[in-house]
């Protein structure tokens, strides 16, 4: 990491003031929250260097250049001048009449711009809407400068030209959590500056999509010439580019001339031209997903998923957990390197999946250094060209150490379209990296490594969450044993998980699951000892899946159970009562005709104990039913309170529940995994339970704490896709 970030110190300075502009104000008004102005120009246009201008939630035409634009004063370092739309839903500004752009800041600095929708006013006839998101300095060779500026949180779609235009000479520039789509142009474009233009630059959490599909008021194709997702023009970075998706762009997904470029925990997916293309010294991509070139479209192209040129003599460029993969029918080099390029630089590849049609290509003049990559060339034997050899499925070794051939075995690959690159348990890139100089995490954020080593690819391979969830192994009198035993797992994934050839076991029997075994989304499966006894006692919901092992004999005082997957690595496990694996921090031995559950549903610390409860009215196929908060041993609610699930998707909500409505008003904050505050949520007096949406945060690792009186403790929380 280059270690630069946008200095944002402080958002007003002692004589700052805040304004405001709201559908229902007036332009001769003072601008005050009570007497609010009316437009987002002319505000900006009537606040001093420092000043806050908060634009109210409402809709706001623009359509005649520089008045109706908004054109801030430049801040200072102790007082940087704050646009932001407040109020849900986030203000928007449409533009008409070819309006040259909604935000204007050539030549500026110590801004900060936030929570605003910009997009093209679609009215009848259509007068031209909106060229540009925010510009500053123009096109190409551009003498302007621009620095310390924050844009965040900012919704950019359906405008005619470019999402955001950044010409000239930029320094120490922060875009974060943004939103551009469906422009005539490139997403974020960098056309060149006349000194070292970009530097100190990082865009973070960010989604470009389908640059090169709107034109004349409709989302369709543009007619100009491959409109990239990004597309950065010689500078001299250093240039960051981190938690970003690019795809569906007409042109390339990432296209980078900077130098000093890192690209890291990216998705490049589904565009027409070049995935990632690097042109600049010292550059490096780590923890990405490159894939399918053509966007859908196999007509032949000189398109390739991987793209490393450049003029600079000796240059260096690194390329490290990598998942590459294009379509068979495309015909075309997965990646080239310096192609028809003398010039010679050194390439490292290290832990990189490469599948596609045809061989990677690197030009005689690269000194590359690959080390444990798995390739999976298709269409021809040959897997790479480098170092003036051909290298074959059967020679891999002799490019260097690990390197080897074999099917990736993708969970689910795909071109044109959404596609999962996460790795089967079978997959041969499992373990088979090296963990020296390789990331601490991958992709989801997940921890490096989760085996014996670090694996090949931009996913490390972690089991899918299915959880043992409920268990009834003591039958009441009357009943057979182990006839009317069963087993409930749950799927908190919001997709079907496929469980075919996965195993149960108690370490004296083992049953694997035949094809077809699936589990609903958010849903349950019985796997019972007897199908028939069971249904005779038992009635679960229509669409739970029951399984008939007939094998496993659960033990009334104590026993062992354990889930693996197709490679036979271990899901989840659970002991109980005297099992073999002893009483120290088994789950609770029950009274027969009771069942031990996880409370609530999935909850899973990896200690039995806190997580399963005694359950006295088994639920089999449905939610299990919440004990009582405060009366268990479960430490994540021993301060009188609930978080839950620990595990979720960024569709799902954040459940908060308390032992009794709160007395007072509380703050739950949630931090990332580098101790920054992302949310602060206020949790209002009166009130016990709590749902918080998680949208718009990346995946990865958060912690999540309520400040309050005993409440002291971070619960952690894992975000996947």
């Amino acid at each position: 990491m280059f270690g630069f970030m946008v200095a944002f110190v402080a958002l007003s300075g002692l004589n700052a003031a805040t304004y405001y502009v709201s559908p229902d104000g007036d332009n001769s008004n003072p601008g005050t929250i009570d007497e609010p102005w009316a437009t987002p120009g002319y505000g900006s246009k009537h606040i001093s260097s420092g000043d806050t201008l908060i634009i109210l939630s409402g809709t706001y035409i623009i359509s005649t250049y520089w008045d109706d634009m908004i054109t801030p004063p430049s801040g200072t370092p102790s007082a940087w001048t704050v646009i932001m739309g407040q109020g849900d839903p986030r203000p928007v500004i449409k533009g008409s009449n070819n309006i040259l752009d909604a935000i204007e800041i050539t030549d500026s600095s110590y801004i900060k711009i936030a929570n605003l929708e910009l997009t093209s006013l679609i009215d009848t006839p259509y007068s031209g809407g909106m060229r540009e998101g925010i510009e500053a300095g123009g096109s190409g060779d551009s003498i302007a400068t621009v620095s310390h500026i924050v844009i965040e949180d900012m919704v950019i779609h359906d405008v005619e030209e470019n999402g955001i235009n950044f010409a000239g000479d930029i320094d120490d520039v922060r875009v974060s959590g943004c939103s551009i789509h469906h422009t005539g142009m490139t997403g974020i474009s960098a056309p060149s500056g006349s000194g070292n233009g970009w530097t100190n630059v990082l865009i973070e959490d960010t989604y470009i999509g389908y640059s090169g599909y709107f034109y004349q008021g409709q989302r369709q194709p543009s007619p100009y010439d491959r409109p990239d997702g990004i597309g950065m023009e010689e500078s001299e970075g250093p240039l960051e580019i981190r938690n970003v998706v690019s795809e569906h762009n007409r042109g390339d997904g990432i296209d980078s001339k900077s130098r000093r470029t890192y690209v890291h925990e990216c998705v490049i997916a589904n565009n027409w031209a070049d995935g990632l293309k690097l042109w600049g010294d010292s550059s490096r991509a780590v923890n990405v997903l490159v894939y399918g070139t053509g966007d859908g479209d196999s007509t032949p192209s000189p398109w390739c998923l991987i793209v490393i040129e450049t003029d600079d003599v000796n240059g260096y460029f690194e390329l490290v957990n990598i998942t590459a993969y294009d379509d068979s029918s495309r015909g075309h080099y997965t990646m080239t390197v310096q192609y028809g390029i003398s010039t010679p630089i050194d390439v490292v590849m290290r832990n990189c999946i490469i599948s596609g049609s045809r061989r990677a290509y690197f030009e005689p003049s690269v000194n590359l250094t690959a080390e444990h990559n798995l390739f999976y060339v298709m269409d021809e034997d040959v897997q790479i060209y480098a170092n003036g050899t051909e290298y074959t499925s059967s020679n891999l070794d002799q490019l260097g150490v690990g390197n080897i051939y074999g099917d990736p075995k993708f969970v689910r690959p795909a071109w044109g379209e959404t596609g999962d690159f996460h790795l089967m348990s079978t997959s041969p890139a499992i373990d088979s990296g090296t963990s020296a100089g390789s990331p601490n995490i991958d992709l989801d954020g997940n921890g490096r490594p989760n085996g014996s080593s670090c694996d090949i690819g931009a996913y490390e391979y972690y089991a899918p969450p299915v959880k043992i969830n409920e268990i009834f192994y003591d039958a009441p009198t009357g009943i057979a044993e182990p006839y009317a035993e069963w087993i409930e797992l749950y799927n908190p994934e919001s997709n079907p998980i496929d469980i075919s050839g996965w195993f149960l076991t108690d370490e004296e029997d083992t049953f694997s699951f035949t094809n077809g075994t699936v589990i609903p989304a958010n849903g349950y499966l019985i796997a019972c000892y007897d199908s028939d006894t069971f249904q005779a006692h038992w009635s679960v919901p229509a669409g739970v899946p029951i399984v008939e092992h007939g094998l496993l004999r659960l033990g009334n005082s104590g026993d062992d159970l354990a889930l693996l997957d197709t490679g036979r690595f271990e899901v989840d496990v659970v002991w109980y009562g005297n099992g073999d694996r002893g009483p120290e921090d088994a789950a609770p031995d029950v009274p027969a005709g009771h069942s031990i559950a996880r409370d609530p549903d999935g909850f899973d610390t990896d200690v039995p104990s806190n997580d399963f409860v005694d359950c006295g009215q088994p639920s089999p196929g449905s939610s299990n039913p919440p004990s009582e908060i405060g009366e268990t041993t479960n430490p994540m609610k021993s301060d009188g309170f609930l978080i839950y699930p620990t595990v979720l998707n960024r569709q799902k909500v954040l459940k908060v529940v308390f032992d009794r409505p709160l007395e007072r008003d509380e703050v739950l904050k949630l931090y990332d995994i580098n101790g920054r505050v992302v949310r602060t949520i206020r949790l209002p007096s009166g009130i016990a339970q709590f749902s918080i949406g998680l949208q718009g945060l990346p995946c990865g690792v958060y912690f999540a704490k309520i400040k309050g009186e005993n409440r002291g403790r971070a619960s952690k929380l894992i975000l996947i896709r």
